[in-house]
């Protein structure tokens, strides 16, 4: 079960990661429409202009992801230790 959880986290992480990268290079769509109505008639324009995400929040899925990887690579390397008592941790 644990096994599974931290696959699921990873997979959350590299999603995390490839939406943050995108986010630097695909900019998102808004539409606005602007007008006025006038009785039965109406009057409209709409636009559409692309705009990127903001830094802060690219920072913020990429750092998200790479964080969740971390944390899916140190628990996978936590679980194939198999060192004895006369080895440090980092030598793991």
């Amino acid at each position: 079960m644990h096994n599974r959880v931290v696959r699921i986290l990873f997979i959350i992480g590299v999603i995390l990661l490839v939406v943050g990268i995108a986010s630097l290079f695909v900019p998102i769509p808004v539409h606005e429409r602007h007008g006025f109505k006038a009785g039965p008639l109406a009057v409209g324009v709409e636009t559409v202009e692309h705009e990127k995400v903001h830094p802060a929040i690219t920072a913020v899925l990429i750092a998200g992801g790479v964080a969740l990887m971390i944390a899916h690579y140190r628990d996978h390397r936590d679980s194939l230790c198999l060192c004895g008592e006369d080895f440090s941790p980092p030598l793991c």
